[in-house]
């Protein structure tokens, strides 16, 4: 799941997190990760915005380790809330996942992102008005 939300983005996080609670019958687990995990999906991509627009000259670094937040919080989730790689191979009732299934969740976590982007920029700078970072201001028309 870190290795999904680190390539794919928090979507990909957010959709690992609830298929495999669905799976190992945590519903309630499940619905309060969709419901934490779109509010928290949106405000990465908001934050990506502002921060670009506060921070035009930031070093690459520190973008880096703005991505890597959505791992982390993936992380310690599985850590404390999810079931053991021990547990999974000791018990006959779970299997690992394909790592084409991974993939796959990847190249669509992917294409969803750009599309929440792009929707996300639409409503930050044409509806509510915020100025491009000037980076992107010297861009032809």
């Amino acid at each position: 799941m870190e290795l999904a939300t680190l390539f794919g983005g928090p979507i990909c996080g957010v959709y690992m997190l609830t298929a495999n609670y669905n799976r190992l019958d945590k519903l309630e687990y499940a619905r309060k990760t969709k419901l934490i995990g779109s509010i928290l999906v949106l405000l990465f991509f908001l934050g990506s915005h502002f921060l670009a627009a506060v921070f035009p000259d930031a070093p690459q670094g520190s973008r880096v380790i703005y991505q890597t937040f959505p791992v982390l919080i993936v992380w310690i989730i599985c850590k404390r809330y999810h079931i053991s790689k021990d547990k999974i191979v000791a018990e006959n009732l779970y299997m690992f996942r394909s790592y084409w299934t991974v993939f796959l969740v990847v190249i669509v976590g992917l294409v969803l992102a750009i599309i929440l982007i792009a929707v996300l920029a639409f409503f930050v700078y044409e509806v509510l008005g915020v100025p491009l970072p000037s980076h992107f201001s010297d861009l032809p028309e």
